[in-house]
């Protein structure tokens, strides 16, 4: 198992996420306050701001959407389905890695719990996705150099929109 997997796996033998089975999951290698940042009259876009090197974090959020699985291309080049599953406790955590490509495995864990769309061509008005800005999620922040050492938070606020605990690294 690659080195940045461990957090993971950490975050997964904690959980207590009660009355969800299906949960996106996010990392962050470096952790940063995003700040606003004025581009010209009521344009203002966001830039990383203060950034804590010493802290990496991971983000797990209830999903309830589904994926587009474009049949006419070969399975890896989907790049709009999550490449890693993981099932624990009859719970699928996924997420995104660039380093590997998609696998039938990690379709046929996607096709148990039903998250998966089929065809030939993608059209978003027939694929709707939903984002609940409502939703809290359960993130971890990790001393990189201490696994063992990290601070959870519940909120409903992404990573970088709020000053990350302080986690103190020995």
């Amino acid at each position: 198992m690659p080195k940045s997997d461990r957090p993971l796996l950490k975050t997964l033998k904690d959980l207590s996420i009660k009355g969800n089975s299906f949960f996106y999951i996010s990392f962050y290698d470096t952790v940063s306050k995003l700040k606003l940042k004025k581009i010209k009259d009521n344009n203002y876009k966001w830039v990383r701001g203060k950034v804590y090197p010493d802290i990496i974090a991971v983000n797990i959020l209830p999903d309830s959407n589904r994926f587009f699985l474009d049949t006419t291309i070969a399975t890896a080049q989907n790049k709009g389905v999550p490449s890693q599953c993981i099932e624990q406790n009859g719970k699928l955590f996924f997420w995104y890695d660039k380093q590997y490509p998609l696998t039938n495995n990690t379709i046929k864990l996607l096709d148990k719990y039903h998250r998966l769309w089929r065809g030939a061509s993608i059209n978003a008005e027939d694929h709707p996705f939903a984002i609940n800005e409502l939703a809290q999620s359960i993130q971890y922040y990790f001393c990189k150099s201490n696994l063992s050492v990290f601070k959870k938070v519940i909120t409903n606020r992404a990573i970088g929109a709020y000053e990350p605990p302080n986690v103190t690294c020995k």
